[in-house]
């Protein structure tokens, strides 16, 4: 388990670094529609969450992206680990149309997501629950979008660095530009090897 701070205090737990075999299973889950990855990480996911009721609301994607790739990962990593643990599922976010990826950027050049929140706030404490954490300006994003601080976020991976001076940091933007962490979808001008690994 990593466990990190955002500088908001939004503490955020991820069952795998975004290294090896765990970063191979996000991609497949969020540029191939591989379910069965969901399934996988959704598992590895079960022991992140808190002790006693909770709510589990997922990071939606930015709509066209889910409509070019077919597929929300937050989404499914929430309904997997809400069946595996007996955990309500609420969609309480919505997403704007469109935002510029945050793959690869340092927290200066991350935007904020623009989200808004639906719905009713459950009488029970939220999680949220999203695919990969960086910077963290996303959970960041949602969290305010909320309008009350979730107990918890969890993700399936940790890449980079959270720098808790917002002005960021020589290794907080290595760390966002590292091949080996960032979660960009292979280019086609990619190597044979790195488009194997991705």
């Amino acid at each position: 388990m990593i466990v990190r701070t955002l500088p908001s205090g939004l503490v955020v737990r991820s069952a795998h670094r975004h290294l090896g075999e765990a970063r191979r299973l996000v991609h497949e889950l969020k540029y191939r529609r591989g379910l069965w990855a969901a399934e996988r990480l959704a598992t590895a996911m079960g022991p992140l969450l808190p002790p006693g009721p909770v709510v589990l609301v997922p990071v939606p994607r930015a709509p066209w992206r889910r409509l070019v790739y077919g597929i929300d990962p937050a989404v499914e990593l929430a309904a997997g680990l809400g069946g595996r643990r007996d955990v309500e599922v609420l969609g309480l976010l919505r997403p704007g149309l469109h935002w510029r990826s945050h793959a690869g950027r340092s927290r200066l050049r991350r935007g904020s997501p623009p989200f808004r929140a639906v719905g009713a706030w459950p009488p029970r404490p939220i999680v949220l629950v999203d695919d990969v954490v960086t910077t963290g300006v996303t959970l960041e994003a949602a969290a305010v979008a909320l309008g009350r601080r979730p107990v918890l976020a969890v993700t399936a991976t940790a890449a980079g660095t959270i720098d808790p001076d917002r002005r960021g940091s020589r290794r907080a933007r290595a760390g966002a530009r590292d091949p080996r962490t960032s979660d960009c979808p292979p280019s086609a001008g990619a190597s044979r090897r790195e488009r194997r690994n991705a």
